[in-house]
C-alpha cells in the first residue's frame, strides 16, 4: 500500500495519465475559455459497497416517508 501511494499504478493512474493527455490537447487547441485539468476528463470515482448501501438505505427511508 505504501508503494502504491508513492508510485501509483492501475486503473486510477491510467485515468490520470489519459486525463493529462486530453487536457494538454484541449488546452493547446485554443478553443477553451479557461484552462482544463486532468480531473476534468476523469470518470467519477467508483463507489464502495458501503457507500452504495448507505445510499440505498437513505432512498428507502425517503420512500417510506421519513
Amino acid at each position: 500500500m505504501a508503494f502504491s501511494r508513492c508510485e501509483p499504478w492501475g486503473y486510477e493512474a491510467d485515468n490520470w495519465r489519459m486525463g493529462q493527455l486530453a487536457a494538454t490537447v484541449a488546452n493547446y487547441s485554443g478553443r477553451v475559455k479557461k484552462p482544463l485539468q486532468a480531473k476534468d476528463f476523469m470518470p467519477p470515482p467508483v463507489k464502495t459497497k458501503r457507500q452504495r448501501l448507505a445510499e440505498s438505505i437513505a432512498k428507502f427511508k425517503v420512500f417510506l416517508g421519513g
